[in-house]
């Protein structure tokens, strides 16, 4: 199983998603699942937009390092610009989880390591794997959700919005 975050704070959000969905399936990263939309305040620095979030479960033949260049090269072709960390971004792809690996290297670590803190990725995987267990502290993602401080939780997109 492999978890992909996708978060966006600019433009049209959801387009953003939707395209990045797109673009990633044209590389062949094929997406088996999707959460909802979900809606959450900007994370580490919070004087920006909100953002928009989901995670997609995806089938991907190759490596992990692999498939985090195909991901870069998704947010580059959409125009995202790395101004600075935690800032505003057009389109951020990220490798939560890939077949439950560990792996360090300097520009990977797996699993992703600050998932188990966001509510904006707990919740869509929750809704996804909703008897995800943590391989670090084994803890439920119910039990991890619960720790999230009431600032940092996200809501589920209306059908409307």
């Amino acid at each position: 199983m492999i978890f992909l975050g996708v978060g966006t704070n600019l433009g049209d959000k959801k387009k953003n998603i939707l395209q990045a969905y797109e673009l990633l399936e044209e590389k062949e990263v094929k997406i088996l699942r999707k959460s909802s939309f979900y809606k959450s305040a900007a994370w580490g620095i919070r004087d920006q937009n909100s953002f928009l979030n989901s995670v997609i479960e995806v089938s991907f033949e190759e490596n992990a390092e692999r498939l985090l260049e195909i991901c870069l090269e998704v947010e580059k072709e959409m125009g995202r610009k790395r101004l600075f960390k935690w800032g505003p971004r057009l389109i951020d792809l990220d490798i939560i989880s890939f077949h439950h690996e560990k792996h360090h290297s300097e520009k990977l670590i797996l699993p992703h390591p600050f998932y188990t803190q966001r509510a904006f990725v707990l919740s869509p995987l929750a809704e996804l794997e909703e008897n995800w267990i943590d391989a670090e502290s084994g803890q439920s993602i119910q039990e991890l959700l619960a720790k999230i401080p009431e600032e940092d939780a996200c809501t589920l997109l209306g059908e409307d919005e």
